[in-house]
């Protein structure tokens, strides 16, 4: 009999120590888990405060970009890593695109003003030559030409408005004396 009872306290002594690791797991489980589910909140909470990208914008791109990386710097695993690598690697060839279209886009307007102002230097040279010539009328013209199509800034702009002045006054005075009997 005292035998029977050792036995039924060691049984009893071991169905305690099983409800205790259960109960152990248990809280350790649902502490692990309110952990992951917090953690999960939080980074997704983040990412909502992310910059939306704007269409055409390189800014708010490379705003996203940043953001995005710095969330993985600060986060290397949770439900999101996947798709917000991903999300990344697209901005990086979105910004690398809009970089290119907008450097060809800079060359094309660079080359536009640098035929701009070849065309400018053409017409004061051959209204240069006119006026070797003598043909005022068309030195005018070429000009005017010329300024019309540099603008303001160009270089040689002020001496061209000089120039046009002298011409149109010697031109007024030539109307004046051809216009008078001898």
């Amino acid at each position: 009999m005292i035998r029977d009872l050792r036995f039924e306290e060691i049984e009893h002594s071991e169905r305690r120590k099983r409800l205790v690791r259960l109960s152990l797991s248990l809280v350790l489980v649902s502490t692990v888990a309110t952990f992951v589910v917090h953690r999960e909140r939080q980074i997704r909470a983040e990412w909502q405060r992310l910059p939306v990208v704007q269409k055409d914008d390189v800014d708010s791109l490379k705003l996203r970009r940043d953001g995005i990386e710095r969330v993985l710097e600060r986060r290397s695993f949770w439900t999101g890593v996947f798709q917000a690598t991903k999300e990344r690697d697209e901005l990086v060839v979105a910004i690398h695109n809009e970089e290119r279209l907008a450097a060809r886009a800079g060359e094309a307007a660079e080359q536009a003003k640098r035929r701009q102002m070849e065309e400018a230097e053409a017409s004061r040279t051959r209204g240069l030559q006119h006026v070797e010539r003598h043909d005022f009328e068309r030195a005018i013209e070429q000009f005017e030409r010329a300024l019309s199509v540099a603008g303001p800034s160009w270089e040689h702009s002020e001496q061209l408005r000089v120039d046009l002045a002298a011409l149109n006054e010697w031109k007024s005075d030539q109307g004046r004396t051809q216009g008078t009997p001898k």
